[in-house]
């Protein structure tokens, strides 16, 4: 199977020709959303642990909803939503009266962001300034994702002794915030904007010492019931290491 990079969603703001009306601003802004490698990780690459190193191979991710938050009104701006998947959120009272949105995007998705990007869905919006965003992630019943958030396979390679392979299991069901790098960003009428949301999937295994995992059968499982020490850690890495940046600052 491929390695596996970090997750990366990427929203590129791309131009859609449309101008502002009498009644306020338009949707001039076409925002595509992606999932994929993020910038300076090589899947090529083992990633360094405590007492060895782990390959990537897989990772599985299920998403339940993405939501960019418009922010542009005094007090953290509107919070309107849609529930069709690919469509901007509700209209509200942005500075100056203009039109604003949040952008939400609804699942499920279920994706494996090993090889390179996928894209999620595309939507126009209102131009504004958006400083936060919301990820779900979803625990998805059906396969491959079967009853997990998140899967991970690879090989442990130790200090000393063979290849090790290495299977993980999150039931991780949660809704991450995540602020936008640099107190967010503008997007304008009529501008190409691209921002990335990364897992940091080195940091988030960084400090699993997998030297202290039991080995049955000659690998090591990590879910709910088998080193259960090892998954707390991972959630708790996954769940901080998270980050939105402007991909042309990347």
């Amino acid at each position: 199977m491929p390695k596996v990079p970090c997750l990366v969603v990427i929203i590129a703001a791309l131009v859609a020709g449309c101008s502002g009306g009498s009644g306020g601003a338009q949707r001039s802004t076409l925002l595509t959303v992606r999932a994929g490698p993020g910038a300076g990780f090589d899947p090529a690459s083992a990633i360094a642990l405590p007492n060895g190193t782990l390959d990537l191979q897989a990772a599985l991710l299920g998403i339940g909803r993405v939501e960019i938050e418009e922010n542009t009104g005094e007090g953290g701006g509107s919070k309107g939503k849609n529930d069709g998947e690919g469509k901007g959120g509700g209209k509200g009272g942005g500075k100056g009266g203009e039109e604003t949105e949040d952008i939400v995007l609804v699942g499920p998705f279920s994706l494996d962001i090993s090889s390179g990007s996928a894209v999620l869905g595309s939507v126009m919006v209102f131009p504004g300034t958006f400083r936060q965003a919301e990820l779900t992630l979803r625990v998805d019943p059906l396969p491959p994702m079967s009853d997990d958030s998140i899967q991970v396979t690879g090989v442990w390679h130790p200090g000393a002794g063979g290849a090790v392979p290495v299977t993980l299991h999150s039931q991780l069901d949660t809704q991450l915030e995540v602020p936008i790098a640099n107190g967010g960003i503008i997007v304008a009428a009529n501008a190409v904007v691209s921002i990335e949301l990364t897992f940091d999937l080195a940091a988030i295994f960084g400090n699993l010492d997998l030297s202290t995992a039991v080995v049955e059968n000659g690998a090591i499982l990590i879910d709910a019931t088998h080193n259960v020490a090892l998954l707390h850690q991972f959630e708790v890495n996954f769940a901080s290491f998270v980050d939105f940046e402007n991909e042309e600052e990347h």
